[in-house]
């Protein structure tokens, strides 16, 4: 008797810890399904993105979409987008240094939140900021970085973009010589950054752009000039001109 219920405590005990290892296997499985690179790469598609060229004083829109791959819906879900560095030849600033930096019309600063109730498996938010600036706004590539908070299988989940950490975290993560690469396979330790997934960061311009009177002059400059220096060289390489020849070394000889 005593041998029997041994034997039934042993089976016992085998079946809870076989339980407790196939749970445990679960959630691991799920939590590596939410972190799959090839999963977080398609949430904000940076061939999606359109950034904008915006002339100072001007203003103009930021499209972009925000994408759920998973199999259930994403629920609660908070995108924040925020301008936070100016980047211009050798020359970088945050975006506190900037005098009347771009902000968004929306919020009214460079900061500014999008909230979804849930996101259906499959579906995609196309959205459409505008962005204004001011007539003293600095010219140069602003940087756009994104952070996302959801839920999902009521498990909350954090993803950032890479402009929420310094260059050593990245490093530390392994973020090192091909971060384009390392970025695309997922080589990155994002538990060392403490996010389930490592997103873009995207970019805009604000830059003056030629008056439309004076591209068409230097249009019409440089159509002058390519067809003088054809002519030239037909007459050089074939004599095809030889009045032209005479005339010019006619004027040339007198303003001598």
């Amino acid at each position: 008797m005593k041998s029997q219920l041994s034997w039934v405590l042993v089976l016992l005990a085998a079946v809870i810890l076989m339980s407790m290892s196939a749970f445990t296997f679960q959630g691991n499985a799920e939590e590596r399904y939410i972190e799959d690179p090839g999963k977080v790469n398609q949430i904000i598609d940076e061939d999606d993105i359109d950034t904008p060229k915006i002339d100072p004083g001007e203003s103009d829109y930021f499209q972009f979409s925000l994408y759920n791959p998973y199999e259930d819906s994403m629920e609660d879900v908070d995108l924040t987008l925020s301008i936070y560095r100016l980047e211009y030849t050798d020359v970088e600033k945050n975006i506190s240094e900037v005098e009347n930096p771009p902000v968004f019309t929306e919020s009214g600063t460079v900061n500014i939140t999008l909230q979804y109730e849930g996101i259906s498996s499959g579906e995609k938010e196309s959205e459409e900021l505008n962005i204004e600036t001011a007539s003293e706004t600095e010219e140069g590539t602003y940087l756009v970085k994104f952070r996302l908070d959801f839920e999902y299988e009521d498990e909350e989940h954090l993803m950032k973009s890479v402009g929420h950490f310094t260059d050593q975290e990245l490093d530390d993560a392994g973020m090192d010589e091909d971060p384009d690469e390392e970025f695309e396979t997922g080589r990155i330790d994002i538990e060392q950054l403490n996010v389930s997934g490592l997103l873009p960061d995207s970019s805009f311009a604000v830059r003056r752009t030629l008056p439309g009177w004076i591209q068409y002059f230097l249009g019409v400059v440089s159509v002058i000039f390519g067809t003088l220096a054809v002519i030239f060289y037909l007459q050089e390489k074939y004599d095809m001109f030889p009045r032209l020849e005479k005339a010019f070394d006619k004027w040339s000889s007198k303003f001598k």
